[in-house]
């Protein structure tokens, strides 16, 4: 029959005291490793049924870039807020120079950098917590890590509108 090989099925309680429970397996019975993978498998929260398991995605690579984890608001909202003429701060957080080249009027320079004076520099601008705040850069990264930063400070209407790269309207600068 071949060797016998001890595995540790599970650890019950009965009445109080605990008991562990073997079960013998052939070798050719054992289940197959499983193979590694870019989804890592936890057990599932209170939100799904017991038994089941969530999926959650690897770390995403240079490839793939992450996802935006502030709120977020499309340029074309943005750009009705703006015609329309609603009360609201627009912030461009990118440096100086990028600023100076490429710009969307109506929006106020606030640089992210450095960090750790934003939050600072942007109540100057707009210090009330409970106006609506809309950060943008060139690709959304940074207006990303912003509104983080925002909602860390209390700011509870902080938008990342992602880049000018995606801003479809007018814009101006040295370059026009």
């Amino acid at each position: 029959m071949g060797k016998v090989l001890p595995v540790v099925v599970t650890l019950a309680l009965v009445a109080g005291a605990a008991a562990l429970l073997f079960v013998l397996l052939e070798p050719s019975d054992a289940a197959p490793r499983p193979q590694p993978s870019a989804v890592i498998s936890r057990p599932a929260g209170p939100v799904g049924p017991a038994g089941t398991t969530a999926r959650m995605p690897a770390a995403p690579s240079a490839a793939q870039p992450a996802p935006f984890a502030a709120k977020r608001i499309a340029p074309e909202e943005v750009k009705r807020w703006l015609d329309s003429g609603r009360d609201f701060a627009f912030i461009d957080v990118r440096e100086p120079d990028e600023f100076e080249k490429w710009r969307i009027p109506g929006a106020i320079l606030v640089p992210i950098e450095p960090r750790n004076t934003f939050g600072q520099r942007l109540r100057r601008v707009a210090p009330n917590q409970n106006r609506d705040v809309v950060l943008f850069c060139r690709s959304g990264r940074r207006s990303d890590t912003a509104a983080l930063m925002l909602n860390d400070l209390g700011y509870r209407r902080a938008y990342n509108m992602g880049g000018i790269i995606d801003w479809e309207y007018t814009t101006e600068g040295a370059d026009e």
